[in-house]
């Protein structure tokens, strides 16, 4: 049953019959990168990967959710011959500091973790990460994401921003 129930719900999501796109969260599952999403504010996946619309982006490692930050624009980039060139812009304005960042990430990614995103990432633009510890309680890790509705936990408050909410799950846990 719980899985009609959530298929339905992606559904409806999908079609956009149900917008809870302001208070959701998405947590991505990161590895080896997590210092340098830190560092740059940013998270990157293949632009062929899908996503609901939401506000709120938290990086998972190691069973937990480390740090959640406000999205403040979402932009798919390429690096081409040394030129970064901005193919779409999805949500919000790219920054210089942005763009600059941008390309360090691509170079880094590459020479530090053996990854090749200059071309087909579509890049996440947090304001800031911030600190938190929302621990995984079931058995086995978190593959790719998961999204949270943050009205369905238990003293949210939409008036709070990402640092009350990174303070807010700070140690509290989740299935």
């Amino acid at each position: 049953m719980h899985a009609i129930i959530a298929d339905y719900e992606s559904f409806c999501l999908e079609e956009k019959l149900i917008d809870n796109s302001q208070t959701k969260m998405r947590a991505v599952s990161v590895g080896d990168t997590l210092q340098q999403n830190l560092q740059y504010n940013l998270y990157y996946a293949p632009t062929s990967r899908g996503y609901q619309t939401h506000k709120y982006l938290g990086l998972y490692h190691r069973k937990s959710i480390r740090a959640i930050g406000k999205i403040t624009a979402i932009a798919d980039i390429s690096y081409q011959h040394e030129q970064l060139i901005v193919e779409n812009i999805v949500l919000g304005n790219l920054t210089e500091k942005q763009k600059n960042d941008v390309k360090h990430v691509i170079i880094e990614a590459k020479e530090k973790y053996g990854y090749f995103i200059s071309e087909g990432h579509r890049f996440f633009f947090v304001d800031h990460f911030f600190e938190s510890n929302y621990r995984k309680t079931s058995k086995y890790g978190l593959i790719s994401s998961k999204y949270f509705d943050l009205a369905d936990i238990q003293g949210y408050s939409k008036s709070m921003d990402a640092k009350d909410i990174a303070t807010f799950l700070q140690d509290q846990v989740w299935e």
